[in-house]
């Protein structure tokens, strides 16, 4: 180990604990801490190319501290090919070809007796020696028991050594248990304030702060995929066709930001398949989010118990028709020749969706839930009063009582190994309940976002509207090179979950993917300012009825290119709102009359989709009222005037007079000032 990067572990793992004043554990001295940085230097791979001479003959002593360990200790290698010995007050020196110093075990000890007197001039007597804390000292525990985590000092020193080995695979013969003992006696914490990042290879998780918990998550998968049955091992066949897999790291978090769980996923290169051989249909459903606003509304007005459940590895639940074989993936060994044959439905297949909803809609057929027909991820039984969603692998349970929640997760549990989660977080949206109110907000995603893309020190905005007609104006500028697809693409996962005041402008910023200019990077960056301003907003629902109202509003030829009109639409229940969008109409219309006559009927399609849900669930409702601010367009609706300048109207335009004479729905003026 070199001098550089002796003084450099040493400070970033042993003054913290010394400058709190941590009194640690007596059985764990000084010369523990020196032995545990020699065996991890000698577990990273610290040895030169050349010759090796031991340093002080294995033994651990120090000519001017006096202390001597009796027990062998694995030698520190080191770069000694035109090396020269250097005597510098008792202390061993050496000095490589490359100019750079090296240590030995008795510098070392030395060294820690400085750092000790240095601290206790800076804290006062009682520092005890610096020694980190094990996994069975007290500090240890206190730490454990506040939410933190541990990581060696083999990763402090090989976090910039760029080798993916696992420990089975370092270098020499050093045995695996003496790299987790050395583990055990130098350990840093790292808490879950600091910034965690997802690795995007396994080299990279084997070689960050937290590869201990990385790894543990490949175990949880692998050891998931044995219980399931997922694959057979099989010898490889000449000019046998396998795909391969990777691994992908992803942290899980709760509502307010902090870790809760490293996950590992196991994914197959499914873009190798071939139509028609490896696969056929493809096509599963995922519940909408018109369904899951429409679901909580209905739990803040009737007062439901809500649990929420994730099915791990779901997939894997899913029957494979087709016959696919993989490669082992890294971190499973198998003799020379051998390949894995799938039995069940791995991430990454183009299939595998499809096989987890057919199994899941199976088993839940069996349990009496009826499959909705307005969404077919909304899972309804009518005898227990119970509403089950999900999206691929998590999933809502409502239901009148907490007992009958749990209940029908325990069924689950017994065809899909499921858990229950408290973390208030769905599908990126959080969901606060309180004062029978419900609210659904995406703060901690605006949170990140801010962070991804380096504005959480902005400046603030009051509104998030663009200046069309100087966007539209492409002057065949510089084109952006920052990452304005994604950003946009980020926009609009918000504008679809919570924030229907951004629908407009991300449509509208959705327009120049192809060509984005500077001006273009600058209107996203003034939404996400906006967002940042307006963080708290949500969407809150709660009152004592099923009431629906709906918006339709229509501005008129604002298109600059093609004049086209753009329909707004905004469907309330429970006081909040579950429909909302921003759409062009693809007519051109000819009056404003015609463009809010063509908005209503985009309105009324969506108060029959609600309707149609509520009542597959069973759900008892008001006349919903549909509000519009132009009377012409009203009396179209009422009356079926057809008029000289309205003769020309598309006829599937016409649906919205035919549900108004079928009584769905009662149609009201609404100013436009309001």
């Amino acid at each position: 180990m070199d001098r550089e990067r002796l003084v450099e572990t040493c400070d970033v793992i042993f003054r913290p604990h010394l400058r709190e004043g941590k009194q640690q554990d007596a059985a764990h001295s000084r010369q523990e801490v020196i032995e545990g940085i020699v065996r991890v230097s000698h577990c990273t791979g610290e040895q030169d190319q050349g010759s090796h001479d031991p340093v002080d003959g294995g033994h651990l002593e120090s000519e001017q501290s006096g202390v001597t360990n009796e027990r062998q200790a694995p030698s520190v290698r080191m770069p000694w090919v035109g090396s020269t010995p250097v005597q510098d007050g008792g202390i061993e020196r050496r000095v490589g070809k490359n100019g750079r110093e090296y240590v030995t075990s008795g510098e070392l000890a030395q060294f820690f007796d400085e750092l000790c007197r240095e601290e206790q001039n800076e804290v006062g007597d009682g520092c005890a020696a610096p020694v980190p804390p094990t996994r069975n000292s007290s500090l240890a525990k206190q730490s454990t028991s506040a939410g933190m985590s541990f990581r060696s000092t083999a990763d402090v020193l090989s976090q910039n050594e760029g080798r993916d080995r696992t420990l089975t695979q370092e270098v020499g013969t050093v045995d695996a248990r003496d790299c987790e003992r050395a583990s055990a006696v130098a350990l840093m914490a790292w808490s879950d304030n600091e910034t965690v990042l997802e690795p995007k290879t396994r080299r990279e998780a084997l070689n960050s702060e937290q590869r201990e918990e990385w790894q543990q998550a490949e175990l949880v998968e692998l050891e998931a995929h044995r219980e399931n049955n997922t694959w057979t091992e099989c010898k490889k066949e000449r000019n046998q066709r396998t795909l391969t897999v990777k691994w992908v790291y992803a942290l899980k978090k709760d509502k307010e930001g902090k870790i809760e769980r490293f996950k590992a996923r196991l994914v197959a290169r499914g873009f190798g398949q071939r139509p028609g051989t490896d696969f056929n249909v493809t096509f599963a459903p995922v519940v909408s989010s018109e369904s899951l606003r429409v679901i909580l509304a209905l739990c803040a007005i009737r007062g439901w118990n809500m649990r929420q459940f994730d099915v791990s590895t779901a997939f894997l639940n899913g029957v494979l028709e087709e016959e696919i074989y993989i490669e082992p993936p890294e971190g499973l060994e198998l003799p020379p020749g051998h390949c894995l044959k799938l039995n069940k439905a791995l991430y990454g297949l183009k299939q595998s969706p499809k096989c987890w909803n057919s199994k899941f809609t199976e088993e839940l057929s069996a349990l009496g839930f009826g499959q909705a027909t307005t969404d077919q991820c909304v899972y309804h039984h009518k005898d227990w009063h119970v509403i089950v969603l999900v999206y691929v692998d998590d999933g809502l349970v409502f239901a009148e009582t907490a007992d009958k929640c749990e209940e029908v997760i325990d069924l689950m549990n017994r065809y899909f190994k499921t858990k229950k989660i408290n973390t208030g977080m769905f599908l990126g949206m959080e969901i606060d309940r309180r004062d029978n109110k419900m609210t659904v907000s995406q703060r901690l995603y605006i949170r990140e976002l801010l962070d991804k893309f380096k504005m959480v020190d902005c400046s603030l905005s009051s509104t998030p509207m663009v200046n069309a007609k100087d966007l539209m104006n492409v002057t065949g500028g510089r084109l952006t090179t920052e990452p304005y697809r994604q950003l946009v693409g980020s926009l609009q996962y918000i504008a679809s979950k919570t924030r229907p005041d951004i629908v407009y402008p991300v449509n509208f910023l959705s327009k120049f993917l192809i060509r984005a200019e500077e001006k273009h990077w600058t209107a996203a960056k003034g939404v996400l300012r906006y967002l940042k301003t307006t963080m708290d907003y949500g969407l809150v629902y709660g009152t004592t009825d099923v009431d629906i109202e709906a918006y339709s509003d229509a501005d008129f030829g604002n298109d600059p290119e093609k004049r086209q009109s753009t329909s707004g639409i905004l469907v309330l229940l429970g006081g909040g709102p579950v429909v909302f969008s921003s759409r062009k109409q693809s007519n051109i219309p000819q009056s404003t009359a015609e463009a809010e006559y063509v908005a209503a009927c985009e309105t009324c399609k969506e108060l029959v989709w609600v309707t149609n849900l509520l009542a597959e669930l069973g759900i008892m409702y008001k006349r919903p009222t549909l509000w519009v601010d132009n009377q012409s367009a009203i009396r179209q609706i009422r009356n079926s005037e057809t008029l000289r300048r309205s003769k020309h109207v598309e006829l599937k335009y016409h649906y919205v007079r035919e549900k108004y004479k079928s009584e769905l729905f009662e149609v009201k003026h609404v100013s436009t000032k309001n």
